[in-house]
């Protein structure tokens, strides 16, 4: 039995009354259905409509959608399939990140009225806490360490200014880990302190993980001083994932003039994260 396979068996196991070739067939959707060939086994679970093997595959679709949002299955899905991930309302994407993918859905097989209402994510939200300060220069590198394997999602990204009547313009948000860019973000500067959330296709993280967080102003606004807090911790671990995280550059500070730097400045608000056994 096998991936290509298993449907084909599992329809033959019902319709001839089969109970232990059907178990088989269960054991084998728990084996072998994966990020990879999800949306393929999906589909093809729309002409039996088993919910068991819907369940399974939807599962592990809103765990990371993102990476499917771009496969080619994904556009090979019948507007049936299509409509059923997209009434998902609890799913680690954004809105945004749903719109776009049903566009280019739409775009390869034509028009269709889709309705989508994501209220929440299934991931966990680590928040951090620190002192507010203030200054110009304000790019993020963090050391993350686990001792066991963590799923990341996204981040929430502080953008505020001291200013009581904040300068017209937007900032980037850009989003990199072990070197490799995984989002960007351009938003708008406020009067009132923000949180910007970003989520991008899951990362694994199993022993440690560099992540930067740059937020790039326009030349014209280099001195402006942004939000950030100093001294930070980090609410919760995930159990035995048991995350440390802490300031990590590679560069001398000016502040501390020590390298790598311990003064812990952060514009990172929180982590969206989840322990996993991949």
């Amino acid at each position: 039995m096998n991936a290509s396979n298993m449907l084909g068996i599992y329809y033959a196991s019902h319709k001839y009354m089969l109970q232990s070739l059907s178990k088989k067939c269960e054991d084998a959707f728990e084996r072998l259905t994966t990020e990879d060939n999800v949306l393929k086994v999906f589909q093809e679970n729309q002409k039996h409509r088993f919910d068991n093997v819907d369940q399974q595959c939807l599962k592990i679709i809103r765990d990371n959608p993102i990476k499917h949002f771009k496969q080619d299955h994904f556009l090979k899905l019948s507007a049936e399939a299509l409509l059923v991930i997209a009434s998902q309302s609890t799913i680690n994407c954004q809105e945004d990140h749903m719109r776009q993918a049903i566009e280019t859905w739409k775009k390869q097989n034509g028009a269709l009225d889709v309705a989508y209402n994501i209220k929440d994510v299934l991931c966990r939200k680590l928040h951090f806490f620190g002192s507010p300060y203030f200054q110009a220069n304000i790019d993020t590198s963090l050391l993350l360490t686990v001792k066991s394997k963590i799923a990341l999602y996204g981040l929430g990204v502080f953008v505020g200014v001291d200013q009581e009547i904040p300068p017209a313009g937007k900032v980037e948000i850009v989003l990199m880990c072990q070197g490799k860019q995984l989002a960007s973000k351009s938003v708008p500067i406020h009067k009132n302190l923000q949180t910007h959330e970003i989520m991008f296709e899951k990362v694994i993280i199993d022993a440690n993980c560099n992540i930067q967080v740059a937020i790039k102003k326009p030349y014209d606004l280099k001195e402006l001083k942004m939000f950030h807090i100093k001294g930070f911790m980090l609410a919760g671990t995930l159990g035995k994932a048991n995350i440390v995280c802490k300031q990590h550059s590679t560069q001398q500070c000016y502040i501390c003039r020590y390298n790598p730097c311990y003064c812990q400045h952060n514009c990172v608000s929180y982590l969206m994260c989840e322990a996993t056994h991949e």
